[in-house]
């Protein structure tokens, strides 16, 4: 008994030891008032378990108030942005206008894609292609029989694109749900393949004679071209209309030097160009408003794009290419990638703001180097890394368009005052007012300098000084098919239709 006393001792301590007695015929020792127990203190288990507590509170409250910190300034942007009419998100691309099917434009080119015959025998667009350009080459006569059925084959397709292109506005209709990155988009095939049917068509009809047939055609792809710029809020649907609203130049540079035209007085035949045609064809020309207007929807929905991706994977669902991460780290990186969100917005308004610009030299300067954004730090484990490409190329697109366009107009502006004057004028600025209202610039050039004239040369050009920047006095280089390279030395203009083309 004492040797259990003894060890209860060295177990609870030392502590009273009574007796007592237990029912039965024997008296027993217990020891009373020994159990109970004292165990270490253990402090420092105390001291870690409440500084982790204390810890997660302080980054619980630094989460949410860093969250509610860039969420406000995230907020503040969206509203900026409204506030200036920009579309942001899915639904504010949703807005349609109630239009009349007769006075819609889409519905005339919607019907001319269900209509749309494709050419026998052409089954890529390398042979489509194939077949522009020998409809845009004088010394040919290749693919002659297949390029008459073409046309043969889509008589009523011309005819709807026609009166599509006479309608004074367009409404698609179409409607966009979010996450935007999962809605459907139409395909631009079947509009691409119309422009392409009306440039093969306005050639065909030059050869033929038939100059008011074909400017009337080329007018339509410039109807075509300004009404696709409304349309899927991606920048893919600008760069569509850029390759759209490209055709027309080509085609006026190819029938320009010899189209017939009706004399200034009037009694022209009825196979001549009116001069109201050309007139209205330099104007649309000249008129890019609606080239602004698509840039600025497809940036917008590049943005709405961008944002709408962060959001998803923000909000822990993530997106196919880029899962949320696994709570707690989706509720704890949630400022992070709100402020990233705000941060691409940012940088999205800064390149529409350079897209935007008069010159390319300017927009180079104020084009955001998205580049070292993303290369820094964190960021390369973010979604801006995968959501945010360089969008230098389409800029330099837009603006060779732009170079484009203003010349194709001063070549019909030439060819008027050649028909009235007998010869074409020595500088660009005889032109002025009677032909233009102005010289255009050249978008390439610093400052306002304006598009340059050779009428004497070899082969007369006007030129742009590209994307260089530098006057090379109207040279171009070749690539290895024969095509002209319009990445190298000048963006010329051949006034006699006589471009290079790929042998």
């Amino acid at each position: 008994m004492m040797v259990e006393i003894a060890m209860r001792r060295l177990r609870y301590g030392f502590a009273s030891v009574g007796w007592t007695q237990t029912k039965g015929p024997t008296l027993r020792r217990e020891a009373t008032h020994c159990i109970a127990y004292h165990p270490p203190r253990f402090w420092w288990s105390k001291r870690i378990a409440v500084g982790a507590v204390l810890f997660l509170i302080l980054l619980a409250g630094l989460v949410v108030g860093t969250t509610r910190a860039t969420k406000s300034r995230y907020d503040s942007l969206v509203e900026t942005y409204r506030a200036a009419g920009e579309p942001v998100y899915v639904e504010d691309f949703n807005k349609t206008v109630k239009i009349a099917e007769d006075e819609n434009a889409a519905t005339y080119y919607t019907k001319a894609e269900r209509e749309y015959d494709p050419p026998a025998g052409i089954t890529s667009s390398r042979q489509f292609n194939n077949l522009i350009q020998s409809c845009l080459d004088s010394g040919t006569n290749a693919f002659a029989s297949e390029i008459q059925s073409f046309i043969d084959s889509n008589g009523l397709t011309l005819e709807l694109l026609r009166q599509g292109g006479q309608c004074e506005r367009v409404e698609w209709g179409y409607t966009y749900t979010r996450p935007l990155f999962n809605a459907f988009f139409p395909s631009f095939a079947p509009t691409r393949n119309l422009a392409k049917l009306a440039a093969i068509g306005a050639a065909h009809s030059h050869k033929s004679g038939h100059d008011r047939e074909a400017l009337s055609r080329v007018i339509s792809i410039q109807r075509l071209g300004d009404y696709r710029c409304i349309g899927a809020p991606l920048l893919v649907g600008h760069l569509v209309a850029m390759s759209i609203l490209n055709l027309p130049c080509s085609v006026v540079e190819f029938i320009g030097h010899d189209l017939r035209v009706e004399p200034e007085s009037g009694g022209g035949t009825a196979e001549e160009a009116t001069r109201q045609q050309v007139h209205a064809l330099i104007d649309a020309l000249l008129d890019e408003s609606k080239l602004r207007l698509s840039r600025l929807h497809g940036f917008a929905g590049e943005r709405a794009l961008i944002l709408d991706s962060v959001n998803e994977i923000r909000s822990g669902k993530g997106v196919a290419w880029y899962p949320a991460p696994p709570p707690p780290f989706s509720w704890l990186l949630r400022p992070v990638f709100t402020e990233q969100a705000r941060q691409i917005a940012e940088l999205m308004t800064e390149t529409v703001l350079a897209a935007n610009s008069e010159t390319f030299p300017e927009a180079m300067r104020l084009y955001p180097d998205i580049e070292t954004y993303i290369s820094r730090g964190a960021n390369k484990l973010l979604p801006a890394a995968i959501l945010m490409p360089s969008y230098e190329r389409t800029i330099l697109l837009d603006f060779r368009l732009r170079a484009q366009r203003r010349m194709a107009a001063i070549s019909l502006a030439i060819r008027l005052f050649e028909i009235d004057h007998g010869a074409r004028p020595r500088t660009l600025e005889e032109l002025v007012p009677d032909y233009l209202d102005s010289v255009p610039c050249d978008p390439f050039a610093e400052g306002s300098v304006a598009i340059r004239y050779l009428p004497a040369a070899d082969m007369p050009v006007l030129y742009s000084v590209g994307e260089n920047g530098i006057d090379e006095s109207g040279t171009f280089e070749l690539r290895s098919d024969g095509s002209v390279n319009m990445d190298k030395a000048d963006l010329v203009f051949f006034l006699n239709g006589d471009r290079p083309q790929c042998r």
